[in-house]
């Protein structure tokens, strides 16, 4: 089921801006690009699932590493070769841990977004409480 689904979502946010993600014909044999001028990241069209989502992450860590100064003059990535040395592997080492572990992902995003097993973390409990008391203040004193 989820080889079948289609990139919904057409922009992806890294660093300040969003980029447009689009699906394109290479030429060549080139199954992705980030190209910065332009905010973009292309992938080859007629890519399978598992080699289009390891080309969308390939593509996410180079924008990433560009975000970041990690790639610019003077940061520790500034050759080319190197570079792409470091995406690829941290790209394939991330695709097999995603794809070995299925509860990897969701429990990640519970944990960033601060819910775990459908319960609030401290912290937005608190806020939410706050603004409930505010409500309730402000509800007694306008009567």
């Amino acid at each position: 089921m989820l080889g079948r689904l289609k990139l919904k979502q057409k922009k992806i946010k890294i660093g300040y801006d969003d980029l447009k993600i689009k699906s394109i014909l290479f030429k060549d044999n080139t199954l992705g690009e980030y190209d910065a001028q332009n905010k973009q990241i292309l992938l080859e069209k007629n890519l399978k699932s598992i080699e289009k989502g390891n080309t969308l992450l390939h593509e996410v860590l180079h924008a990433g590493l560009d975000y970041s100064g990690l790639s610019s003059d003077g940061g520790p990535i500034t050759n080319v070769k190197k570079e792409e040395l470091v995406v690829n592997a941290l790209t394939n080492l991330l695709v097999q841990v995603i794809r070995d572990n299925k509860w990897f992902l969701p429990y990640l995003n519970e944990l960033i977004n601060g819910e775990l097993n459908g319960k609030r973390s401290r912290g937005k409990v608190m806020a939410r409480r706050k603004k409930s008391v505010k409500r309730r203040s402000l509800g007694k004193n306008r009567k």
